[in-house]
């Protein structure tokens, strides 16, 4: 197993817990890149050289104070807004990417697009040059952003994911902190004495350098970024493969192995690592035989999805993260201070205020790193916009007053309002750091089937996309006709969230992402619909995902019941060592072996037996003993017709038809050990594990080939049977493959 990873791979060194906080840490490296990039341009366009070399207005003083004059409203917005062009474009490129050569080298292609991007930003000499290199660094970025949420939902366990995304999201505005904070020390200096200039500059960073109008001021803060992007390039590529990515490509031993040291080594711990892994078989494989489409476009109708109801998902994500940037983000992100002016402060108070404010907005997105695991995401966008709709509204009537009171001349009452509007906006910033910052992004991750995750979590990006490119564009337009009515649109935005979360989005929190194809499989869009339906295909199939959130237990998949870990760690720990015995040994110990864990198979060896007169001979298929209700299964394409032998509880049998064997009846019940490959041998399905077609030996196939033995059912030397008819394992549509 550990063979096929690299030595030097951290996951031989790190398990548990510490090798989830390692790859938490290199995910939140490419987040907080992400939180600078955004905080950067709001510097940057202030800068007196940045402003002349682009060409869209000019600077002038008023009151010892440079201010920026736009000429060019439009070009300083489409230079600004052409980045999340490029994060669109970068998000459906890097969703396509990771599905097809995995989230580590992904990651890697995202980070070199992104420093290609801004050593071509940091060098640019006209603003032609300055747009395209914008749209590769958004390309890079929207790379990064469809696949490191991902990576570290797959990798983390699902008690605990929105606990380590939330993490993720702090660094995340620790980056938009420092890129405001650099560029304010950049920005501004006074005619002082050279000893205090570098008094200061010690003391203040990289404050006081040529009066601010020099282009250090804008191109080292772009230029720092790319020190972010080399670690990350550098170390991602110690760091473990996704496990589920792994299990989708067919890599199940590396997956195995990897998913153990994410989990632990105890015996308790690889009950748990073999149940989350044998999960991610069933899904994976039962995902296969849906036929769906996996383009964006297909995706985005839900073409061919039956009842994954892909289509409903998109839609969901990518109006979850329009709305996250219509609640007001967006707006106080970038104007801050331009909110600040309009509530009554000079120009440079209103800067330094926008940057305590993110100071607040960072230390806040603490508060979701120990509620989103507690109380749902759901809940945690509930308060969320409440308290932001209210303190919205509260902002500009305070603004209002404070401008009318100024312009009566009352400057006592309208620092008092001002001072009232600030506050205000801090307590919006600071909610939505402990509530919609992170859940929008999480959700994406979350919700969509193995087959396409990356690609719907890129579907998320482009909703970012979308609603930032949007209100970058539109905010100056809207502060500029109408002021600080804006913050009403804001506010009666954050009052629509609260219906369209409730009816709409199911609750993701303490769930698998192997449960999610459940939790979507309702006929209906309406979260009630979603439970519901839930709750009754767990019921109706009890084996199919054994992972529980109960700490002390697993399903047992042959009654659908939770059994004790301690009951069941023995066992493990027996097979564990028959593993390891000489193989004359461990045909001796398995072939007492009358029973199975719930989770972890022995290896009898299969002995021949005599026929038994009360089954069917090897040439028909034997009758269901326990004749059931026709299965409601959660993915229709299956096509499942009849009743079938739900081997050890599984429920996701499929139906079956001939594959060129005898005269099988393809309408008949076949119980799932004795579908074979068209020739014979020991392929096919069977039960809740997947077995590889044509593979003639492995536990698996061992335990299939014990029970059609004890069937009366005869093997030839080359472990084929003979003179039975067996049907392969397909997709049953009218009797057509």
């Amino acid at each position: 197993m550990s063979d096929k990873i690299s030595s030097w791979n951290v996951v031989h060194k790190l398990e548990k817990r510490q090798l989830l906080v390692a790859i938490n840490c290199v995910a939140a490296l490419s987040i907080l890149f992400f939180g600078y990039d955004q905080g950067m341009m709001s510097g940057v366009n202030n800068a007196k050289d940045y402003i002349d070399l682009m060409k869209f207005g000019y600077t002038k003083e008023e009151g010892g104070d440079v201010t920026p004059v736009v000429t060019n409203s439009l070009l300083q917005g489409g230079i600004v807004s052409v980045y999340y062009l490029g994060t669109l474009c970068g998000g459906l490129f890097g969703g396509w990417l990771g599905d097809r050569m995995g989230r580590i080298k992904s990651i890697a292609a995202g980070a070199v697009w992104a420093i290609l991007g801004a050593s071509l930003q940091c060098s640019a000499q006209n603003h032609n040059w300055m747009i395209c290199s914008r749209f590769i660094n958004g390309i890079g970025t929207g790379i990064l952003n469809a696949i490191v949420p991902v990576w570290a939902t797959e990798t983390a366990e699902h008690t605990s994911r929105g606990q380590f995304i939330a993490i993720e999201f702090t660094l995340n505005i620790f980056g938009v902190v420092l890129a405001y904070w650099l560029e304010l020390y950049v920005s501004y200096s006074v005619s002082l004495s050279p000893i205090t200039s570098c008094r200061l500059i010690l003391t203040s960073g990289l404050s006081f350098i040529d009066g601010g109008a020099s282009a250090f001021r804008w191109r080292f803060p772009i230029a720092f970024q790319i020190l972010f992007l080399l670690v990350l390039f550098a170390s991602v590529w110690f760091f473990p493969e996704s496990p589920r990515w792994l299990v989708k490509v067919g890599r199940e031993e590396e997956a195995r192995y990897i998913l153990q040291r994410l989990r632990g080594s105890s015996a308790e711990d690889r009950v748990r690592a073999e149940a989350e892994f044998q999960d991610i078989q069933n899904i994976a494989e039962m995902e296969k035989t849906v036929v769906h489409g996996n383009s964006y476009l297909s995706m985005l109708f839900g073409y061919k999805s039956g009842d994954l109801h892909i289509g409903r998902r998109v839609q969901l994500v990518v109006w979850l993260q329009i709305m996250q940037e219509w609640v007001g983000i967006a707006g106080v992100t970038v104007y801050a201070p331009t909110i600040f002016s309009i509530a009554g402060f000079d120009s440079i108070k209103s800067q330094w205020i926008s940057g305590l404010n993110n100071v607040f907005y960072m230390f806040a997105t603490l508060v979701c790193v120990f509620t989103l695991d507690r109380i749902g995401r759901r809940w945690t966008l509930y308060w969320g916009s409440v308290v932001q709709g209210i303190a919205m509204f509260l902002a500009g009537s305070f603004s209002r007053l404070a401008i009318n009171a100024k312009a009566d001349g009352n400057m006592s009452q309208a620092s008092s309002y001002g001072a009232a509007a600030a506050a205000m906006i801090f307590i919006f910033t600071s909610t939505f750091g402990a509530t919609w910052l992170t859940v929008p992004w999480l959700y994406p991750a979350e919700i969509f089937p193995l087959a396409v995750r990356a690609r719907g979590n890129a579907w998320g990006v482009v909703g970012w996309s979308i609603g930032n490119g949007w209100l970058t564009l539109l905010c100056p337009v809207m502060f500029g006709s109408i002021g600080e009515k804006t913050l009403y649109v804001f506010a009666a935005s954050n009052v629509i969230t609260i219906p369209m979360v409730w009816a709409l989005y199911p609750e993701s929190n303490q769930r698998t992402l192997e449960d999610m194809d459940l939790l979507f499989a309702a006929k209906t869009p309406w979260t009630w619909d979603a439970e519901k339906t839930f709750a009754q295909l767990k019921a109706e199939n009890p084996g199919m995902i054994q992972t529980t959130s109960r700490k002390g237990s697993v399903v047992d998949p042959e009654t659908g019941k939770e059994v004790s870990v301690d009951a069941i760690v023995s066992k493990v720990e027996d097979n564990a060592a028959t593993e390891h015995q000489p193989d004359a040994a461990k045909s001796t110990s398995t072939s007492n072996t009358t029973t199975t864990t719930p989770t972890i198979i022995s290896n009898p060896t299969p002995t021949p037996s005599t026929p038994n007169p009360k089954i069917p001979p090897p040439h028909l298929p034997p009758p269901n003993p326990h004749p059931l209700p026709p299965p409601r299964l959660p993915h229709p394409p299956l096509r499942a017709r009849r009743p079938l032998d739900h081997v050890r509880g599984h429920g996701l049998v499929p139906a079956l038809q001939p594959a060129g064997r005898g005269e099988c009846d393809a309408h008949e019940p076949v119980p799932c050990h004795r579908v074979l490959a068209a020739d014979g041998s020991l392929g096919g399905y069977k039960g809740q594990w997947r077995v590889s077609a044509h593979r003639g030996s492995g536990s698996f196939c061992d335990e299939k080939r014990m029970r059609l033995e004890e069937e009366g059912v005869v093997f030839d030397e080359a472990g084929r049977a003979t003179g039975g008819c067996f049907v392969e394992f397909g997709d049953w549509a009218g009797g057509k493959k």
